[in-house]
């Protein structure tokens, strides 16, 4: 684990003072973004074409360990809104705790609960693109804006939707231990916090639609 952070908190030093386009942070951020997105595609494409999950427990590991780095990195030197600041804070100790505990491990399916959240990694991609952009392509901002909005909402609402699809085909493997139920807990407050940045959205959208 600590080997994680140590590279990316390097890598993400780095990046940031060789990238001259500002905010720099973003631009490192967008990059963190599509590889974990893009580790996840091959993973899940893996899954699909071989029925297996090999790639995905090696692959799961370094995901989880570097988001948290990188969440880690953003809370210590950078000041995100204090919404993002809460869900920052839970989704590294659920990832921290899900993996130290071996909840993750158990099983397949408990993979792909995991994958659940990474697959929605695609609209912070373009999150992270919007500064970048509002300061050095102002012309394209309410299009990337207009993009994010419905990226977040079709990622979130359907990663949410596909964790309760997978939950519920295995209903009768759940087994309501300590480890799973602070699991769950955990995931729920995380997907309060999705819905409540996805509530915004919708109410932004509809302002702008009237």
């Amino acid at each position: 684990m600590y080997y994680h952070y140590q590279i990316t908190f390097c890598w993400m030093y780095c990046l940031c003072s060789i990238i001259k386009i500002k905010p720099s942070f973003k631009i490192v951020s967008a990059i963190n973004y599509m590889i974990w997105w893009s580790a996840t595609c091959y993973s899940e494409l893996h899954i699909q074409l071989f029925n297996s999950y090999i790639c995905y427990e090696y692959i799961c590991d370094f995901i989880v360990n570097t988001i948290n780095a990188a969440f880690i990195y953003e809370l210590l030197f950078y000041t995100p809104d204090k919404s993002h600041i809460i869900h920052h804070v839970l989704t590294i100790l659920l990832q921290q705790y899900s993996l130290s505990s071996g909840f993750l491990m158990q099983n397949n399916w408990h993979l792909r609960l995991c994958t659940t959240a990474h697959w929605g990694l695609f609209s912070s991609i373009i999150s992270s693109l919007r500064d970048p952009i509002r300061i050095n392509r102002p012309h394209y901002l309410i299009k990337i804006n207009k993009i994010y909005k419905y990226s977040y909402l079709v990622c979130k609402f359907g990663g949410i939707s596909l964790y309760y699809i997978i939950l519920y085909n295995h209903k009768n493997e759940v087994q309501l231990t300590l480890v799973t139920m602070i699991h769950y807990f955990l995931y729920s407050l995380v997907h309060m916090v999705q819905l409540y940045f996805c509530y915004k959205i919708i109410k932004n959208l509809r302002i702008k639609n009237n």
